[in-house]
């Protein structure tokens, strides 16, 4: 599970930032949109927290549904890397 979380905070954060450039805002632009922290913005945008799952929906909504659409499979994609076996089982396995 905290690979899981690793690669979920490698994933979002240069989102964040790239769309937080995107619109011109300053990270503490962002932390009021998401209502939270500017501190804890930071630490989402340099992949040092994961976000509350109010943001993480907010986010979504905001980066609309086809970008929300790639940025899940980029995650499922990511996931299925770390849930794959390192080696196919043998049938002396099964």
């Amino acid at each position: 599970m905290i690979a899981h979380n690793d690669a979920l905070r490698a994933i979002l954060a240069p989102h964040l930032k790239n769309y937080r450039l995107q619109l011109g805002l300053t990270q503490h632009a962002m932390s009021e949109l998401f209502r939270i922290s500017e501190r804890s913005y930071v630490e989402l945008e340099h992949g040092n927290s994961l976000c509350p799952s109010y943001v993480l929906v907010q986010f979504f909504i905001m980066i609309g549904e086809e970008q929300t659409s790639e940025l899940l499979r980029e995650i499922e994609l990511a996931f299925e890397k770390l849930d794959s076996p390192i080696s196919p089982p043998t049938a002396a396995m099964v």
